[in-house]
């Protein structure tokens, strides 16, 4: 038979391995916050990589070129039209076409460093739905920790926690 003090002894060692736990975990899900606002600030700012770069030239040059296509048959109709010097619109047209133009920027853009790259535009908005999702589960857990090792008489306070986003 067990006695008083031993179970006495017991229980506060069962307490103390708790709280123990209890204090990992919670260091560990300020870590991972921190972890996920970093990737998500990552996402939010990262440069675009080459692809999206590309992928803006080419819809940038498009844009132009239809628009310097109305200005020219506009100003085919008008009797001034041979007397004048070309127009940046016009000069637009000769660019030719848009993947040929990409073809040939194609060796620059080889030539950048496309290491700080973020994700593709097109993939940013879901991942950042997916790590706020992760940001607020992990906060809310942690929170929750935080209430019960207060309740327990912790010094949560003293520890640095991190901020809530």
């Amino acid at each position: 038979m067990h006695s008083t003090k031993q179970k006495l002894a017991e229980a506060q060692s069962a307490a103390a391995a708790a709280l123990t736990e209890m204090r990992t975990r919670y260091h560990e899900l300020g870590r991972e916050l921190d972890a996920h606002r970093a990737r998500r600030d990552h996402i939010q700012t990262a440069p675009l990589g080459k692809g999206d770069i590309a992928g803006a030239i080419l819809d940038q040059i498009r844009s132009k070129q239809d628009a310097a296509l109305a200005t020219l048959i506009g100003s085919l109709n008008t009797t001034q039209a041979a007397r004048q010097p070309l127009s940046d619109a016009q000069l637009m047209l000769l660019v030719g076409d848009p993947d040929a133009l990409l073809a040939r920027i194609e060796p620059i853009l080889e030539r950048i460093d496309w290491s700080q790259a973020g994700p593709p535009l097109a993939d940013r908005q879901p991942l950042l739905s997916a790590v706020t999702a992760r940001i607020a589960e992990r906060q809310a857990e942690r929170d929750a920790l935080e209430s019960e090792l207060k309740q327990a008489g912790e010094p949560v306070h003293l520890w640095g926690q991190a901020s809530h986003d």
